[in-house]
């Protein structure tokens, strides 16, 4: 277990540990749309590039900041111009630590021109948007197993100290274009 972490869960006697997802995945079928949620054990920034990198380009990154440590204003940043792969691949190796070791945030990278869109949130979840039995498929060949995704109860998120300077870095690495927070990212 690492010295910090974004996501924790307490045992019967409130003792806090770093939880670990078991590298499933479920499919979510609503009237209007369906998605993939993939519970991932570890490396969910290296997922979320092989999945992305089979989307339609250009794309779009969004940068959901729900809890600031370092006073910056909660809301939604977008990326102000279109993106290709390595745009992409660059933003996510650049902050992969903090994506992953830290709970004040979801991102969402999607393609421009298609439904496509992924997104990682501070459940360390990744919902998959678009091309459903291709995603399942690529979920299977790597390791994956279908099977119920639960957000254990109780549990945490982890806003820690050494993931501060990620926070005024991200916030500076480019022009953001700002919108308000939806219901649906509060913490």
């Amino acid at each position: 277990m690492s010295k910090y972490y974004k996501f924790g869960v307490f045992d019967n006697e409130m003792i806090e540990t770093e939880y670990y997802y078991q590298n499933n995945w479920t499919l979510e079928q609503y009237p209007n749309f369906e998605r993939i949620v993939v519970a991932p054990k570890n490396n969910q920034i290296m997922l979320i590039k092989d999945i992305v990198k089979d989307f339609e380009p250009p794309y779009y990154i969004l940068y959901v900041l729900i809890v600031s440590r370092c006073e910056n204003e909660l809301g939604r940043y977008q990326c102000p111009y279109p993106l290709n792969n390595a745009e992409v691949n660059d933003f996510l190796d650049k902050f992969k630590d903090y994506f992953e070791k830290d709970g004040r945030h979801h991102i969402w990278i999607g393609s421009i021109k298609t439904k496509q869109l992924a997104v990682y949130d501070n459940h360390n979840l990744i919902y998959i948007y678009g091309d459903v039995s291709k995603n399942q498929k690529k979920l299977n060949d790597l390791g994956f197993i279908e099977g119920a995704v639960k957000i254990p109860a109780p549990h945490s998120h982890r806003y820690n100290v050494e993931n501060d300077n990620y926070e005024i870095e991200i916030m500076n690495y480019w022009e953001w274009v700002k919108f308000p927070l939806c219901e649906q990212d509060t913490p």
